[in-house]
């Protein structure tokens, strides 16, 4: 049997609230579920729980609470604070048959910005994060006036204060394909708590107009701030900044900010391997 949302009063006269699920009985198998989700990632710190700080995770999970699910959610990625998401993968699992029909009432629990695109049924042992077989993020650059408010801004009072026009995009390109491949990624990792060995498939730089670089990295997992270091350093390598923040000890430079970021797919078995 499949459980589906009852019509809430207030929803038939237009007002924007969730019906509840029906409990179902605690002997009733707990069933996987897939969830695609987008958000903006400015308002918040992060995918994952904060105290006293508003998070994807607990936005999210408050969502479903309203339609009666009290659920365990596990990400494809921990996005960071600013960093936003095109498709997110999320999977938790419940007591009860659910389909597409309850994304509507998500959606209208949930604040602009964020949005549930699908929900489907998985398999037993699909998890977002462990069954990934490789992620892709993009990030935007803004060279010059005016800010644009979804990429990063340079120069960069904070980060990188003189640029060196025209970028050498060319030097740029040659810092990310020496990162391709398998290899220990530790030296670009922010407090790396030890030898990092991962695999990145795809590294590209475009520049669709002028002034707006676009990275682009696809790989089958990424470090702490893995993408953001590289971003500011091919950048500041392309504006003729001489700076060489890469040790055994991990990342000791700047990095640029999280609002450029976007978590743009995650790929599983059976998905094209993103390159």
């Amino acid at each position: 049997m499949t459980y589906k949302l009852p019509e809430s009063p207030r929803e038939s006269r237009g007002l924007s609230h969730p019906a509840r699920l029906t409990p179902e009985p605690p002997d009733v198998e707990r069933l996987a579920y897939k969830l695609l989700l987008a958000y903006a990632g400015r308002p918040f710190a992060g995918w994952q729980r904060q105290p006293g700080r508003a998070s994807v995770q607990e936005t999210l999970g408050g969502a479903l609470l309203r339609a009666g699910l009290d659920v365990s959610l596990a990400a494809a990625a921990r996005t960071d604070a600013g960093v936003s998401a095109r498709r997110q993968v999320v999977t938790f699992r419940a007591r009860c048959r659910l389909d597409g029909s309850i994304v509507p009432a998500l959606n209208a629990a949930l604040p602009r910005g964020v949005r549930v695109l699908s929900l489907t049924p998985a398999p037993p042992s699909f998890h977002a994060r462990a069954s990934a077989r490789w992620k892709e993020y993009r990030y935007r650059v803004r060279v010059g006036p005016p800010a644009c408010s979804g990429a990063w801004s340079v120069p960069d009072p904070r980060s990188l204060p003189r640029l060196q026009l025209p970028l050498d995009l060319g030097a740029a390109r040659e810092l990310l394909a020496a990162q391709l491949g398998r290899r220990d990624r530790s030296g670009f990792t922010t407090r790396p708590t030890g030898p990092k060995e991962t695999e990145l498939i795809a590294a590209e730089l475009r520049a669709p107009n002028p002034g707006r670089l676009l990275f682009r990295f696809v790989g089958g997992s990424f470090t702490r701030h893995l993408v953001r270091n590289w971003v500011w350093a091919a950048v500041a390598r392309a504006a003729g900044v001489a700076a060489d923040f890469e040790s055994p000890r991990g990342w000791r430079g700047p990095r640029a900010p999280g609002h450029g970021l976007v978590l743009w797919d995650v790929g599983y078995d059976g998905d094209p391997d993103g390159s």
